[in-house]
């Protein structure tokens, strides 16, 4: 989704990847290819890691497991980083998974008190660099078969199934389709004088029983019906900022009056991504 929107704008001439180089992309795996050499060929100004290993394919108890998900979601951004050095500059997709749900909402300062591979591996990833720009936030979007996200999981229920969502879990985040516009606002408008991490804000929270449901309406799927519960155990790693002013900026320079609200991205998301 990110490189097809960036590849959208004519402004743009966008070299995206993938780790098999399906659909059209350069084949690259951050494990094993050399970043110097496909920097080199993609000759780029600005680059966007979107690279990361999520929690859920971590086996925690599988030492190769640990190892790959070190070496992709904290080594290589370091890696990255060297490797553009000063001449380009790399636009670093952070996670609220370094929190751990008890404290929200959570700004800039907030200590990384969630616990395991996943959260500490993304900490050690966040590049502190002049070229590099950490944006934090949690990403929903569609995806390719076999769907495992929140919204792919949710839109591939067979007609007249009924899901859970919890209405325990609070979220703040963004669609991908709003990421890469923000990813565009911050290339276009050189946008050297954000802080780094930056929190991504958008006008609202919902619960996750109410993502669910925003987006299956949005993309059409009111035979799916969601059952609202509390989960056993609440998590709210929603985000705070403390640059409601820088957030403001650049959601206005994605094209946005306001910080839109969760309903607003959902319906501009099932817009492109049917």
């Amino acid at each position: 989704m990110i490189a097809r929107v960036l590849a959208s704008n004519r402004a743009f001439d966008v070299v995206g990847s993938t780790r098999h180089g399906n659909n059209g992309a350069v084949a690259f795996d951050a494990g094993r290819n050399s970043i110097a050499e496909f920097l080199k060929s993609a000759e780029c100004d600005w680059i966007v890691n979107a690279i990361g290993i999520l929690d859920r394919r971590i086996n925690e108890d599988d030492p190769n497991s640990v190892a790959t998900a070190i070496d992709v979601n904290a080594k290589f951004p370091h890696r990255l980083a060297a490797a553009a050095n000063r001449r380009r500059r790399v636009i670093n997709i952070a996670t609220d998974g370094v929190f751990s749900g008890r404290n929200a909402p959570y700004d800039e300062r907030a200590p990384h008190d969630a616990p395991g591979v996943y959260a500490r591996s993304k900490t050690l990833g966040e590049v502190s660099s002049p070229n590099v720009l950490n944006l934090r936030c949690s990403i929903i979007g569609p995806e390719q078969a076999p769907a495992t996200s929140l919204l792919g999981w949710a839109l591939s229920q067979p007609p007249g199934a009924t899901i859970t969502g919890y209405t325990n879990h609070r979220w703040n985040g963004v669609t991908t389709f709003h990421f890469a516009k923000m990813c565009a606002a911050v290339i276009l408008a050189e946008q050297h004088d954000l802080p780094s991490p930056l929190h991504v804000v958008p006008g609202d929270v919902v619960s996750k029983a109410e993502l669910l449901g925003l987006g299956l309406a949005a993309f059409g799927r009111s035979d799916v019906t969601v059952v609202a519960e509390p989960a056993p155990v609440p998590v709210d790693r929603t985000l705070g900022t403390l640059y409601p002013e820088f957030n403001r900026r650049l959601w206005a320079a994605a094209g946005h009056p306001h910080p839109p609200t969760i309903a607003e991205m959902m319906r501009e998301l099932a817009t492109i991504g049917r």
